[in-house]
């Protein structure tokens, strides 16, 4: 089977985006965190302790909304990306258990006695 350049086109986008949530996650776990307890003590050399916190901790929220909304719709076009590449059914299903019929039409209760 050939490849097209599309097909080539495609997939690479489609690790670029992997790529990039990978990097949206590492932020999210990592870079917001300590951004924000560095700003919070910044906050806190030259105001009170509590605005300190209650910076930081609006700051989190806000900033892993932010940043979630960003993956999900990151996720979302790498979801397309790969129907469009592999099809409706998608690479992971090929083959898998629902490609199978039924064993049996008798419930496992009946088996087992």
């Amino acid at each position: 089977m050939a490849v097209r350049p599309r097909q080539i086109i495609l997939a690479c986008a489609s690790v670029g985006l992997v790529a990039l949530m990978l990097g949206g996650c590492l932020f999210l776990w990592i870079g917001v965190p300590f951004g924000w307890l560095w700003i919070g003590s910044q906050v806190q050399g030259s105001a009170s302790l509590g605005t300190a916190l209650i910076v930081t901790m609006a700051g989190i929220v806000v900033t892993i909304f932010a940043v979630i909304t960003v993956l999900s719709w990151l996720n979302r076009r790498h979801a397309e990306l790969r129907e469009r590449l592999d099809g409706p059914r998608g690479w992971w299903r090929r083959g898998g258990r629902s490609s199978r019929p039924p064993r049996s039409d008798r419930a496992y209760s009946s088996v087992v006695r």
